[in-house]
């Protein structure tokens, strides 16, 4: 790889200071960066030679700030600056998220056939999403409210780090204070959420001025019914999405390790979290780990911490259940075995 073409032009262009650039390099620049950033997040090893996928995101967004300037430049033709600017950050996680597609249509395919949406599944999805938030006033925050602001944004930024989640998916919330929480909004790029974006839910309503993620009342559902849940990750990682869009059973029954914590793994029947979230918040308490067909995973815990812990661990099983199937069927933990785990570490209990 080091001899080849693209690679020595691409050691020669990353040290380049951006601010020194003409806006039609700075174009050419992002679509390398772009091209640089798919590799390596289909080919993690590539780091090595590439840079970490964070390191690469960082200057793709200093390449985007720095086009950005060129609206303000008017030496520049106006029609110019706009095919320039045409929305940089939206090309970009559109690139992303053509990507997860991609690599999610081939995980499912190691494991059967996809299965597709017809148009009446989506129109029933779009009809069945929020569009409206009762809101309530004079928002307080106190300290123990802002550390789980700053929780939440570190374990999202931890997700996208290890291709967890994309820019434009990703949900996080944490109990608070009985059955009020903070949550994730939509709309903001994973990777630069902040803690003034994190959405307050208090008796029901949401602190005013902000939106809350489409599935906020699931997990008020899950929150009121178990109250030895306090985390939730809903997510779409290319491996579990595998099993979410081919039907295959996800059997987590692999290693103890995967049992115990995951459990068994239901697939949910699609969009039943927007249809019936109390169905789902029942489904919690015996499953920590829920897949939402053709839609994402759910896990759900009690430090924020661990649930992450848990989402690591379910991915990394969907990975070897995926890269072992062309070598045989799996040969599962049988039953005797799996209650003696749930003697020996509680399981359940």
């Amino acid at each position: 790889m080091k001899n080849d073409f693209f690679h020595d032009l691409y050691m020669t262009i990353r040290d380049v200071r951006v601010r020194d650039c003409s806006a039609m390099s700075l174009s050419h620049l992002l679509h390398g960066y772009l091209s640089v950033y798919a590799m390596v997040r289909v080919s993690p090893a590539l780091e090595r030679e590439y840079g970490t996928l964070q390191e690469i995101h960082g200057r793709l967004r200093e390449i985007a700030k720095e086009l950005s300037k060129t609206m303000k430049d008017t030496s520049i033709e106006l029609d110019e600056r706009i095919g320039y600017m045409a929305d940089l950050m939206d090309a970009y996680q559109r690139f992303e998220t053509l990507e997860l597609c991609a690599r999610t249509e081939l995980n499912a395919k190691v494991l059967g056939d996809p299965t597709y949406l017809t148009d009446e599944q989506i129109g029933r999805h779009d009809a069945s999403l929020p569009t409206d938030y009762p809101h309530f006033m004079g928002v307080s925050y106190p300290s123990d409210e802002r550390a789980i602001r700053t929780d939440i944004c570190r374990i999202v930024r931890r997700s996208c780090d290890q291709g967890l989640m994309i820019s434009t998916y990703g949900t996080v919330s944490v109990r608070w204070r009985g059955n009020d929480f903070l949550i994730t909004p939509p709309g903001v790029p994973r990777w630069d959420i902040e803690p003034e974006n994190i959405v307050q839910v208090k008796n029901g309503m949401v602190e005013a001025g902000k939106i809350p993620s489409r599935s906020v009342a699931m997990h008020q559902a899950i929150y009121q019914s178990n109250p030895n849940i306090d985390s939730i990750i809903l997510t779409q990682s290319p491996y579990l999405m595998g099993f979410c869009t081919s039907g295959i059973k996800f059997d987590v029954r692999t290693i103890p390790e995967s049992w115990i914590q995951l459990q068994d793994v239901p697939l949910v029947p699609f969009n039943l979290q927007y249809e019936d979230p109390n169905a789902i918040a029942e489904m919690t308490k015996t499953h920590p780990c829920l897949l939402l067909a053709n839609d994402s995973v759910l896990i759900t815990g009690k430090k924020l911490i661990d649930t992450f812990d848990h989402l690591e661990v379910a991915e990394f099983s969907a990975k070897s259940l995926i890269m072992a199937a062309p070598i045989g069927t799996l040969q599962p933990i049988n039953d005797k075995e799996i209650e003696e785990l749930r003697v020996a570490f509680h399981v359940g209990q």
